[in-house]
């Protein structure tokens, strides 16, 4: 399936589906290395599973309940019982005038079938929110939001980046990793790297570059390049001493030893000259 999608043999209707998204994902997840992969998941949703008990993680893709509740994938560790709601395109469904009335009435579902199989019971709502959603979790009582977590499809295409990263080809499952990491960013669904993450990568050849050759780009039109159009621009004047005034220093500028003047934040030449 990775293959259809990545050489779009598959149509927008179907590529576009959660289902498909969720199949793909969760698939890797239950074949892949898990103690490379999975076990990396559970911590994305908050539960900690010993090594020993990942081969027997048990998997069930959209299982009917009774009542009619059809969660995306459920989870079952020797104790635990994760129920997954995946998102894409869709919200959660409204339900009773509660905007969470879809992970109200699944939480009560997973949670009895939990009990009856004697294990701990643990709700994961995967979105591809940039941030937690907390006004629609905050919906949720009190005592089911404990036992609620949420993570998105980014932090599953970071997760496996990092390990590629990291390990190279020798990472479990390479090609099965790298396909599906390459399938989620073709989603826009890649895992953003924060600048302490990107500050971290080594810069050590005199050679290096900051911005990729231009010429080798095989569809530039009339860009020659990020360096070359930069050159034609006039230099910066190097700054004063002191920029502005920082108790923090927050931003790693430079800043005066004594808080003079603390209702302004830049100063004039008469202050600057009384704290030389």
């Amino acid at each position: 399936m990775f293959q259809a999608e990545l050489n779009g043999k598959l149509p927008s209707s179907a590529s576009d589906r959660e289902d498909v998204l969720t199949s793909n994902v969760f698939s890797f997840l239950k074949y892949s290395h898990r103690a490379t992969y999975l076990r990396k998941f559970f911590r994305l949703a908050g539960l900690n599973i010993k090594a020993s008990e990942l081969r027997r993680v048990k998997f069930e893709f959209w299982p009917n309940y009774d009542d009619g509740t059809q969660p995306d994938v459920i989870i079952e560790t020797d104790d635990r019982y994760l129920l997954v709601e995946a998102k894409y395109f869709s919200d959660v469904a409204e339900e009773d005038g509660n905007p969470a009335g879809q992970l109200i009435r699944e939480f009560e579902t997973g949670a009895m079938e939990a009990r009856n199989r004697a294990k701990s019971f643990h709700l994961l709502l995967l979105t591809d929110d940039a941030t937690r959603p907390s006004r629609l979790l905050a919906q949720m009582p009190a005592n089911f939001q404990k036992k609620t977590s949420w993570t998105n499809w980014q932090a599953i295409a970071q997760m496996i980046s990092l390990v590629i990263e990291s390990l190279g080809t020798l990472a479990p499952d390479y090609e099965f990793a790298s396909d599906l990491y390459e399938l989620l960013d073709c989603k826009h669904l890649r895992g953003f790297k924060t600048f302490a993450q990107v500050k971290s990568i080594p810069f050590h050849s005199k050679n290096s570059q900051i911005f990729f050759a231009a010429q080798t780009a095989s569809f530039r039109g009339a860009f020659i390049g990020f360096e070359p159009t930069l050159s034609i621009l006039a230099a910066v004047p190097e700054p004063t001493p002191v920029l502005f005034f920082s108790i923090g220093n927050r931003y790693g500028l430079p800043t005066i030893s004594r808080p003079l003047f603390r209702n302004h934040i830049f100063l004039t030449e008469t202050q600057y000259e009384q704290t030389t």
